[in-house]
């Protein structure tokens, strides 16, 4: 299954933990310089995952609504802080949906309609994620039944004298 992350595209823009990163500028829009960065770092693990980034205002003149296969969306007269929370609240799967946000009020919304939420530190890769960590436990290597009842004995000898 796929997951569907929805970006708040100014907060991560103007997040502190993006100058870490020091993302290239390849394009006089630093919101397509910021969509190129996270597909060129595949921040969302899979090329599967959909993306789609939320900006508040209005789009630019001729500004294309898919790039790099991400969808764009402008709040116009709202506020991307209402248009995150409405996708939050309609999102047909919560529990694949990942809302990317430092925004308190955004955090806490969203997870009530059970939806996740991901810091932008953890989305940057600076802090351990949700699918890092999942991914870590599938490399996790396994051990023989063997293995596991001398471990268990070894226990045992420990906390049941």
């Amino acid at each position: 299954m796929s997951l569907q992350f929805v970006i708040d595209g100014y907060n991560l823009l103007n997040s502190p933990h993006l100058a870490k990163k020091k993302p290239k500028l390849s394009n006089n829009d630093n919101r397509l310089n910021l969509l190129s960065f996270i597909r060129h770092n595949k921040l969302t693990g899979s090329e599967k995952n959909k993306i789609l980034i939320v900006f508040d205002g209005f789009p630019p003149e001729g500004f294309q609504k898919v790039y790099l296969g991400a969808d764009i969306l402008f709040s116009f007269d709202k506020t991307a802080d209402e248009r995150i929370d409405r996708l939050a609240e309609e999102a047909s799967s919560p529990r694949s949906t990942i809302i990317v946000t430092d925004d308190r009020d955004i955090q806490i919304f969203v997870k009530s309609t059970g939806c996740r939420v991901m810091k932008t530190e953890e989305f940057l890769g600076l802090k351990p994620n949700v699918l890092k960590n999942r991914q870590n436990d599938s490399d996790a290597p396994e051990i023989t039944h063997v293995q596991m009842a001398k471990i268990n004995d070894e226990l045992r000898k420990i906390w049941l004298k």
